[in-house]
């Protein structure tokens, strides 16, 4: 057996503090079989994963017509960027509406379900 000295930096096993933390609990049921909600499933995996993903995920909600999502730009900026983003499953139609932070966009998600739920 070999035994060596000891190692004087950090195993790469180790995950930085930042990612320790288990990642935000994103909950949205979708029908797959449906061809609209399919695709906006598809369009936001497209964005959010991959080495050219462009969007982190803060908040997800179904909607009748629409997958609305509070992201976070994960591209390299000089300041954080966020927005309310909406998918629609008739035509695909992706809309931003940009705020000043992720509890905004959060918070604007929260709002509009409330809306929608009130029929206005």
């Amino acid at each position: 057996m070999c035994f060596g000295p000891p190692a004087t930096s950090a195993s790469s096993r180790r995950r930085s503090p930042s990612l320790r933390l288990s990642p935000p609990r994103v909950v949205a049921a979708l029908d797959l079989q449906k061809s609209g909600e399919r695709r906006a499933m598809d369009m936001l995996h497209g964005y959010t994963t991959g080495p050219r993903k462009i969007w982190r995920v803060l908040a997800m909600r179904r909607d009748a017509d629409a997958l609305r999502v509070a992201v976070e730009w994960s591209r390299d900026r000089s300041a954080a960027m966020f927005a309310l983003v909406s998918i629609g499953f008739a035509d695909g139609v992706v809309d931003c509406r940009f705020m000043d932070s992720g509890e905004a966009a959060r918070a604007a998600l929260t709002r509009s379900g409330k809306s929608q739920r009130k029929g206005g």
